[in-house]
């Protein structure tokens, strides 16, 4: 979970919101921003970095 740490600094640090890691299973990757979500490590076959996270997020605001 080191990536998932490194990105949560990230976020708090951009952001100054809450962010909350809730442990997975099967590589479960999901961020969600207000209730939607965000970016699917499933969906897009790979890990998000979190400058690419930060960018999606605001574009959904």
């Amino acid at each position: 979970m080191p990536r998932a740490s490194r990105l949560e600094a990230e976020l708090k640090k951009q952001f100054a919101a809450e962010v909350v890691l809730i442990p997975g299973s099967d590589g479960i990757y999901e961020i969600m921003a207000d209730d939607r979500l965000v970016f699917s490590k499933h969906a897009a076959r790979r890990f998000a970095e979190p400058e690419e996270i930060i960018s999606l997020i605001q574009s959904h605001r």
